[in-house]
């Protein structure tokens, strides 16, 4: 007898190719037929005529990690049909930690009540599975936290003796089940690395089998150049590159994607594995201590907040920030998602603009306050790109979905603020927007960029397509219906349309309820 049979439904199996329909028989963790099953019986059967039957969608960007130990089953991901987390990206992850470590993170950890109670990649894993968790789990090794491991938060050139350590902690991590390197080039203290020394990690990891993802040290004035740059890692390290959320930021920038996707055509061309993700929204989030130029995070965030104090810096500093962004930038494109301190809260889902005229100050000084204020963790969302270019960019066949976003949910500690629509509504809208309304791509090929071909990058085994013998990550939706429901104003909301979602064989989400299984395997590199 069959565990589950799921009877009926269209099968997309991630490949790009039409669907069909037909039944699918899991016992275990694993789908063991595929095809017409009339005579077969099933501990349970789900009847999915009229629905569609893919692989569970895995996230490629992730930024799920310390979530994982606040609320195990990741709420606002495995509601939107995600399976399986591909996190540690943009050059952070939760470990190492030697004799120097991340201030930002620990802060953050502290935040959630959360204790440090490791201090490398396995064993960080090995907390995960010791809790249990309800979506599977990769990670990358975020080559920020290894500088600061070796070298601190410090703006130099490292010694030949911490290259070599910094190579051990990327070999270390791989060994214990990282699945590549990831770099965040605008976050200190991994943007105080030159292309060399990022080459010398990133060999490492090739050497390994693993994958270099990459947050570029531009999205907007220096973008060209810094495709560029991922490319000549790609080529002198002998690695498969993965280029994060591509995008052209920044009105001034408008028009730029064509000659970015032609880069990196031109390099596939000569058989160079470059690839890259998107997330379905002209809106990006992060830090508001990214506005701040670089040579004023040197030395960490407690270095950064006593120059914002000292009136002559912060003027300096004023000045080379609207030099670079622009004092036309329009501030009401940028809206504070999320602080710490009550006295601020009221400032979330607005604007710049709106709580400058509301402190009755200029808007540099309302940046720098605030960050002093928060202590620096105060996120932010950037209205900063265009529908054309984004439709552009997501057509192309070498671009996955990713969501960009860490688990969330309406309730609880990971309900705060009013974080990004992405981590509830990534892959739903995808569907809906860019598929069933704008017809961009067939739902085929879509399914291909959230499923087998995410799988395929970063070598995820027996995940990622419908076939007999693969790990029952299945997610059933209607595609006439499915859509998100997050909006930038009330994000905390569940998208519609998805009818059940299986996480290694066992029904996690059915009929909008969460079935409080947590069926989730932590992912290592073979």
């Amino acid at each position: 007898m069959l565990d589950v049979i799921i009877k009926n439904g269209q099968i997309l199996d991630g490949t790009g190719n039409p669907g069909y329909i037909a039944d699918i028989g899991i016992i275990g963790d694993r789908i063991v037929e595929i095809g017409n099953l009339p005579n077969a019986a099933g501990a349970r059967v789900i009847h999915a005529t009229g629905l569609t039957v893919s692989s569970g969608f895995i996230d490629i960007h992730s930024h799920t990690d310390v979530e994982l130990l606040v609320n195990a089953r990741a709420e606002s991901k495995i509601r939107q049909g995600i399976t399986t987390e591909v996190s540690g990206n943009c050059g952070s992850t939760p470990f190492p930690y030697g004799r120097n470590g991340l201030t930002g993170t620990k802060k953050w950890l502290a935040r959630y009540g959360l204790e440090l109670d490791w201090s490398t990649c396995g064993e960080f894993l090995e907390r995960l599975e010791k809790q249990g968790i309800g979506i599977n789990y990769a990670t990358y090794i975020g080559q920020g936290n290894i500088r600061a491991a070796v070298m601190g938060e410090d703006d130099r050139k490292p010694t030949a003796e911490e290259i070599a350590l910094m190579q051990n902690e990327v070999a270390k991590a791989m060994e214990e089940g990282a699945f590549g390197l990831s770099t965040g080039l605008i976050y200190p203290p991994g943007s105080f690395a030159t292309t060399e020394e990022i080459v010398e990690l990133a060999k490492i990891a090739a050497q390994y089998g693993g994958i270099y993802s990459t947050h570029m040290r531009s999205e907007g004035k220096f973008l060209l150049e810094a495709i560029e740059e991922a490319i000549t890692i790609c080529k002198h390290a002998g690695i498969p590159v993965q280029i994060a959320h591509l995008k052209v930021s920044g009105n001034r920038n408008w028009g730029k994607a064509k000659f970015a996707i032609e880069k990196i055509a031109i390099a596939r061309n000569n058989l160079l594995p470059v690839s890259a993700d998107r997330y379905p929204y002209i809106a990006s989030a992060t830090g508001l201590d990214s506005l701040i130029p670089l040579w004023a995070h040197n030395g960490g965030m407690d270095a950064l907040l006593s120059r914002l104090r000292d009136p002559e810096t912060r003027s300096q500093i004023a000045d080379e920030m609207l030099e670079n962004i622009g004092e036309e930038s329009g501030w009401e494109d940028t809206i504070i998602s999320s602080v710490v301190t009550e006295a601020n809260k009221p400032f979330e889902g607005k604007n710049l603009k709106e709580i400058a005229a509301m402190r009755n100050q200029d808007i540099t000084e309302t940046i720098f306050d605030l960050l002093i204020e928060e202590e620096g963790q105060i996120s932010a969302i950037f209205f900063s790109m265009n529908e054309e270019e984004t439709d552009y960019i997501l057509s192309q066949p070498f671009v996955s979905i990713g969501t960009d976003a860490g688990a969330k949910a309406p309730y609880g500690p990971l309900s705060e603020g009013k974080p990004h629509p992405r981590a509830y509504g990534t892959f739903p809208r995808a569907i809906a927007v860019y598929c069933r309304e704008k017809k961009l791509f067939a739902l085929p090929e879509l399914i291909r960029k959230m499923t087998l071909f995410n799988a395929e990058k970063i070598g995820l085994v027996e995940r990622g397509k419908i076939q007999r013998g693969y790990y029952a990550d299945i997610v059933v939706f209607d595609a006439a219906k499915i859509t998100d429901t997050a909006t930038f104003l009330d994000p905390h909301q569940f998208p519609k349309g998805i009818e059940l979602v299986m996480v290694n064989g066992k029904i996690v989400v059915e009929k909008g309820g969460h079935t409080g299984i947590l069926a989730g395997k932590v992912l290592r590199k073979r």
